[in-house]
């Protein structure tokens, strides 16, 4: 089981583009702009591919992100002494919205977030409200 869990540590690079971006022109401002929002807009494409599950995961990170920073899961993992399950939560959504899916892009190897599926609920169910029981055991299942 350990070979499907997500790393322990996953790199993430903040990339400034500010400097760059305000060089631009006007005509490749808007450029990029578009070329940005129909790379999301195809997305939709992606994750439909990868497994037949990687776009209702993608709704419900998006659903838990959009209300929620990453400061206040933080706060939530510190007050319930969750931090590492907190962190293991942020390494899988890192994982999967960098892979475009719960499968790496290279090899076809699914993957699973490191805390156990009873904590990932609790996680879930608190920043959403709402039971996602069968997709959590979809997210878990290994062949």
């Amino acid at each position: 089981m350990n070979e499907y869990y997500v790393s322990k540590k996953v790199p993430v690079q903040f990339l400034d583009t500010k400097t760059h971006f305000n060089s631009l022109t006007s005509k490749e401002k808007k450029y990029a702009y578009n070329l940005y929002k129909a790379s999301w807009e195809g997305s939709p494409i992606v994750f439909k591919q990868v497994s037949p599950e990687s776009w209702s995961i993608y709704l419900l990170l998006k659903k838990i992100y959009k209300k929620n920073s990453v400061k206040k899961l933080k706060e939530y993992g510190k007050k319930y002494k969750l931090e590492d399950e907190i962190s293991h939560f942020l390494n899988y959504s890192i994982t999967f919205f960098g892979n475009m899916g719960n499968y790496y892009s290279y090899g076809d190897k699914k993957f699973i977030p490191r805390t156990k599926k009873k904590v990932f609920t609790k996680i879930i169910n608190h920043f959403t409200k709402k039971n996602y029981d069968n997709l959590i055991n979809i997210i878990y299942k290994v062949n």
